[in-house]
């Protein structure tokens, strides 16, 4: 290609040579009849040079457009409200990509459109250099630029380009250099007669295909243009990324805001750790709320150890403050609760995570009455407060004679003299009483959690259960050849009643026994014949085991009737 050649030119100033736009539609019928004329080289005049742009295709661009909407759809619904998905929200460069689409979509709806009014205009769109100016024809608006303005003009093997003073410049294909040359110097030839012409407007019908003889042409601004979306191709690129600049950020904002809130309803809806954290991960408005609440509550769920519990509320002091986890530490603190048996492991647990000692007790005060709810034990322990309270166990003999007793014995045959009396054996009992309050105190320790129920030394303002036993003689005789002896078979009424620390009597009632002198009780005698006289072991021996049959079935009647368990080793009669 050889060097090009430039003309400058000075603009011409007088009236009516400025660019101006002209609607075809609103032309009258002789100057739109004759622009089509002369753009068909079938009426003068002729333009001296042409350039078709080269006919978009309208289906063509409609597919593009339709792709780069998809493209779009596939970007907005990639990872849509998937709190796992890293595509739950875009980055911010993601709004340029949006733009981009949308740039594209309008830009080649509109190219589409161009397309199809291009093909629908009665003259061939493209731009013509005629005698008088260069018309832009490549849509129903005609842009009229008059060659008075014409600043530069030059020329190449294969092109002629103008540059108008405004700043607009037209490129026309020629086939050589000898027909752009020709092109240019006819150009000039034309913009010289045009501007010797000008105080002769007649003659501008032959140079000017747009000359109307009986008015002026109406400009677009004054007039409305009738040939549907007037739409110039060449501009179509800045209204696209104008519109795409709008329509993607747009987008990209609804659709983050949106799959946001969608990524975590369904994060909250499931609730789990790895929703919540991968939402925490890849989301973006709630990001915050979720990492100090939802998530940390969502990890508390899963622990069941006070010690991990108590490290978590440290941790994350925002989610601590909720009923949810207050909730679940309080019942983690009352499993534990449930594995003491004791009143000093309850309360001492209390004071370590600042429990109210009446509540924690009140669980293990439940469940030991929860067993014992038919005893008077509720009387004495009515409260969970009341847990730790201390009973005395108080087993004495109550008045009675045995005089009718004695005189039985006495009319014996086998009466061996004092110590045959009953009245000797009967009138105390110590060692069966410490074997009652003995067996008292074990079955209420095995019945009772560790420390609920104790038993202590009687003592001023102690709760008591006073035992009062009174052996009673029935006046049955039992005579034994083998030992030589005699016994009166008794019974034993027994009084119970539990006395609270005040004195008051919170209950009562009475109750009788009644015991037999066994074979196994003189087993060990069997084979005395003699008897050697004050010896009293063979009565001392069967009357103890009596008195301790009937006071230890008279413990275990008293523990029942607090609602301790006995282990049904002793049959326990009623008169």
């Amino acid at each position: 290609m050889s060097n090009p050649t430039v003309s400058s030119i000075a603009p011409s100033s007088f009236p009516g040579s400025r660019p101006r736009k002209v609607a075809f539609e609103t032309l009258p019928r002789i100057v739109r009849e004759h622009f089509v004329a002369s753009t068909s080289e079938t009426f003068p005049p002729w333009p001296i040079l042409r350039a078709h742009p080269v006919a978009p295709a309208a289906r063509a661009w409609i597919m593009v457009s339709l792709a780069a909407l998809a493209v779009l759809f596939l970007a907005i619904a990639a990872g849509f409200g998937d709190p796992h998905s890293q595509y739950v929200t875009h980055p911010r460069w993601a709004a340029l990509l949006f733009g981009l689409l949308c740039a594209t979509a309008v830009g080649a709806l509109l190219r589409a459109i161009a397309a199809r009014n291009a093909h629908n205009l009665p003259f061939r769109a493209g731009v013509y250099l005629f005698p008088s100016e260069v018309i832009d024809a490549r849509s129903g608006v005609l842009g009229v630029y008059s060659l008075a303005q014409l600043a530069t003009i030059d020329h190449t093997a294969s092109e002629v380009r103008l540059r108008f003073a405004d700043g607009h410049s037209f490129v026309f294909p020629v086939p050589n250099e000898a027909a752009g040359v020709s092109a240019v110097e006819a150009a000039l030839r034309a913009r010289d007669a045009l501007e010797d012409a000008h105080n002769a407007p007649s003659l501008l019908g032959l140079v000017d295909p747009l000359y109307a003889p009986c008015k002026e042409i109406p400009t677009v601004p004054n007039t409305p243009t009738r040939v549907g979306p007037v739409l110039r191709i060449e501009r179509n690129l800045a209204l696209a990324v104008a519109l795409g600049a709008l329509l993607g950020g747009s987008i990209y904002s609804l659709r983050e805001a949106a799959s946001d809130r969608v990524a975590y309803g369904h994060a909250r809806a499931r609730g789990d750790i790895a929703s919540l954290r991968d939402y925490a991960s890849n989301g973006r408005a709630r990001v915050g709320e979720v990492r100090s609440l939802h998530l940390p509550l969502a990890e508390l769920r899963v622990l069941t150890q006070t010690v991990e519990i108590e490290a978590w509320m440290a941790a994350h002091p925002v989610a601590a403050a909720t009923a949810e986890a207050r909730e679940h530490r309080m019942k983690a603190l009352l499993r534990d609760l449930d594995r003491f048996s004791t009143v000093t492991e309850v309360r001492a647990f209390a004071l370590r995570y600042e429990l109210d000692p009446s509540k924690s007790l009140a669980r293990l005060h439940g469940s030991a009455l929860a067993r014992h709810s038919e005893g008077v034990i509720t009387k004495l322990l009515p409260t969970p407060d009341a847990c730790g309270t201390a009973i005395a166990i108080e087993v004495v003999r109550g008045e009675g004679s045995l005089t009718g007793a004695d005189h039985a014995v006495s009319m014996s045959r086998r009466y061996a003299g004092t110590p045959s009396l009953p009245s000797r054996y009967l009138a105390t009992a110590p060692e069966a009483e410490r074997a009652a309050r003995e067996r008292i105190e074990d079955l209420l320790r095995r019945s009772f959690p560790e420390g609920c129920l104790t038993t202590t030394k009687v003592a001023p303002g102690t709760p008591r259960l006073r035992i009062t036993w009174t052996p009673r003689a029935t006046g049955v005789l039992v005579e034994t050849a083998n030992p030589p002896a005699v016994f009166t078979e008794v019974d034993l009424r027994v009084d119970l009643r539990l006395i609270g620390g005040d004195g008051v009597e919170l209950a009562r009632r009475g109750r009788s026994f009644a015991a037999k002198i066994t074979e196994a009780d003189l087993m060990m005698f069997s084979t005395v014949k003699m008897r050697v006289p004050g010896d009293d072991r063979i009565e001392r021996r069967a009357y103890d085991d009596v008195m301790k049959t009937l006071l230890l079935l008279a413990a275990e009647d008293a523990t029942a009737w607090l609602g301790a368990a006995t282990d049904g080793r002793l049959a326990i009669t009623q008169p």
